[in-house]
């Protein structure tokens, strides 16, 4: 090979990597600007972590004000309707939650700084772009430099982009557990590198996965238990013992530490709270229990659409790799919140086996590739896997694992399909229509008064008014925000709160809370239409609120 065909494939090399860092910096910035326009949007699982991060930068501690109703409202989630009706709704005042308390949200240090810069806002918008985009481009990165064709690794992009878990993740409130996802991904491939590779596991790259597994240990505590199962799992099943015995300070160091750091926070910080939820009480731990879990017909539509888009991947991945992932898939088929850890798309509850899923189908995508001869065989199963992605992202609907026409609801399509009609069909975007309308609230609301309100109207209001999450704070706020409808000019099918109950027992509980209400003085003032709200302001003086006690 002479030196022109060296420089010249240097050179090309070059051009691919600047054209794949435009390509990946131009889906950022539209990805965080779409997150951070639909900020009006979120709901108290976001406020609260907006909270949070401007207390750092005030005071030096994540407290939020707003999430101090959640330990009095999610108690009532179990009690009977008539406990609620006749229950104190206290609107409480203090310093603020410290969201320590209940989880080991220790990242939001370094997001502070973040934000410092850039804005609270703008800090997660970008962040939460950056780590649901991370989860395509690193498998794209990976699968490349293993020899895969270009089209082998689009196709493999695709199935990521159009699987439930990613595209819908992407689309629910921000929460810490989405930018762990990155960093176990990360952490998992370069853990794999060295279970493979001769002399990979240099003290800088231990180094590296030092960092990046206690950067994603301080996102939550269940983060911490993750990595933790990932390097026990390397050590014992994946790593060679002979570099494993001439590393042994190392790999017996981490996780003993990841150990004392979780006793730590579980023994010194973690408080809770009633109605704040358990892991024994809430797993399946006995052979009767698993029994009638498994006969939950949302087992299906879990275990369906998580191997429709990557499981059958993952499932050639080797059994060392596939036992990895279904091990991390085994907290949401033996614990539960409710049902959302198993098609609740939207939520937090998916995000730690998606990175393990993600890194073991990509690892049996690749293995699959080279199982296959050179040429038109990869081009075919490429084509044909990428199309069975759209096909799959068009028309199945991932809540009850069925089959409908294409684009017949939101979900289908997930994020990439709500980005692209929010910036190309502006007139067709359900997020441009609803900003409208929720724009409209703050004017509706006067500025320092303290309002019991529904999540969906939080972020609107959390700078400038005293929240309470309804019906929370009723007795002594000023000003209600519900969800529900005007009829003849009376509230009417009011769903404040988000009883568990049956349709009956929800109509019952909402309607004594309006009840309720309308004694202390409440009236309708105002209907935010579009956005299923309804404003109601109380006519005579409210009661001084309480202070909530200290943590």
């Amino acid at each position: 090979m002479n030196v022109a065909a060296i420089r010249g494939g240097s050179i090309l090399r070059s051009l691919r990597i600047v054209l794949f860092s435009l390509v990946g910096l131009v889906l950022l910035a539209l990805l965080a600007n779409y997150f951070r326009r639909i900020t009006p949007l979120r709901h108290l699982d976001s406020v609260f972590l907006f909270e949070s991060v401007d207390s750092i930068l005030a005071h030096g501690l994540p407290l939020s004000h707003t999430v101090l109703s959640w330990p009095v409202v999610a108690p009532m989630l179990d009690w009977p309707v008539a406990r609620i009706c006749a229950a104190a709704l206290p609107f409480l005042e203090g310093d603020g939650y410290n969201v320590l308390d209940n989880h080991a949200y220790f990242l939001l240090y370094p997001i502070a700084v973040l934000a410092r810069l850039i804005g609270t806002h703008d800090a997660f918008a970008w962040l939460n772009a950056a780590a649901h985009l991370a989860l395509v481009l690193m498998p794209w990165v990976f699968l490349r430099r293993s020899g895969l064709p270009v089209l082998a690794v689009a196709a493999f992009a695709i199935a990521v982009a159009a699987w439930p878990a990613w595209s819908l993740s992407a689309m629910g409130d921000y929460y810490l557990d989405r930018l762990y996802m990155p960093l176990m991904l990360g952490l998992l491939y370069l853990l794999h590198r060295g279970a493979l590779q001769e002399g990979a596991l240099t003290r800088g790259r231990l180094a590296g996965i030092a960092c990046v597994a206690l950067l994603a240990a301080m996102t939550t505590e269940r983060a911490t238990i993750m990595v933790l199962a990932a390097l026990l799992f390397f050590v014992v099943l994946a790593l060679p013992w002979r570099r494993v015995r001439a590393q042994a300070g190392f790999w017996l160091g981490l996780p003993l530490l990841l150990v004392a750091y979780l006793a730590w926070y579980f023994s010194v910080m973690f408080h809770g709270f009633e109605g704040g939820g358990s892991l024994r009480a809430n797993a399946y731990l006995t052979a009767r229990a698993l029994v009638e879990r498994f006969h939950d017909p949302r087992m299906v539509v879990f275990a369906l659409t998580n191997l429709l888009f990557l499981g059958w991947m993952a499932c050639l991945a080797g059994w060392r790799y596939l036992l990895l992932a279904l091990g991390a898939l085994l907290p949401n088929l033996i614990v539960t919140t409710g049902g959302a850890e198993l098609n609740g798309w939207v939520t937090h509850y998916h995000a730690m086996y998606i990175p393990f899923l993600v890194f073991a189908a990509s690892i049996g995508f690749a293995r699959f590739m080279d199982w296959l001869p050179q040429g038109g065989a990869r081009v075919l199963v490429a084509i044909a896997s990428a199309s069975a992605s759209l096909v799959l992202a068009a028309t199945y609907q991932p809540f009850e694992a069925t089959f409908t026409a294409p684009a017949a609801d939101r979900t289908q399509g997930g994020i990439l399909r709500a980005v692209y009609r929010f910036y190309v069909h502006r007139d067709q975007s359900p997020e441009r229509a609803m900003l409208f309308w929720i724009q409209q609230l703050p004017d509706a609301v006067s500025a320092g008064a303290r309002v019991s309100a529904v999540e969906g109207a939080m972020p609107v209001l959390y700078h400038s008014h005293a929240l309470a999450l309804y019906p929370s704070g009723l007795d002594h706020a000023d000003v209600l925000v519900i969800s529900g409808a005007l009829v003849d000019g009376k509230a009417a099918f009011v769903t404040g709160l988000p009883y568990p109950g049956n349709a009956e027992q929800v109509a019952q509980v909402n309607a004594c809370l309006l009840e309720r209400a309308i004694r202390q003085g409440f009236a309708v003032e105002r209907e935010i239409l579009g956005a299923g709200l309804i404003v109601l302001r109380r006519s005579a003086a409210p009661q001084p609120a309480i202070a909530a006690p200290r943590s």
